[in-house]
């Protein structure tokens, strides 16, 4: 079943969106404030994990994505910018 591209973003966005409406009505702004620094923590927490993805999964002759001085982390940051 094929959806109609602005009806597939309203669906996404509402799943996305929902969520946060409920629990600000519900609980209130200590519950908000508690949300927000959830969410940042598990993005930190994401970000960390993609860039050790990165350093196993890059290009390399070992499959590590090194720096030009010869770090993995830098050489991770300048594939994905690049």
């Amino acid at each position: 079943m094929k959806l109609k591209p602005w009806v597939r973003r309203l669906i996404t966005r509402g799943i996305a969106i929902v969520p946060a409406i409920v629990v600000s009505a519900l609980l209130g702004d200590a519950a908000v404030g508690r949300l927000l620094l959830l969410s940042q923590v598990s993005g930190s927490m994401m970000q960390a994990m993609a860039l050790l993805v990165c350093g196993f999964v890059g290009v390399g002759s070992v499959g590590l994505c090194s720096g030009d001085d010869g770090s993995i982390v830098g050489g991770c940051l300048h594939q994905a910018v690049a």
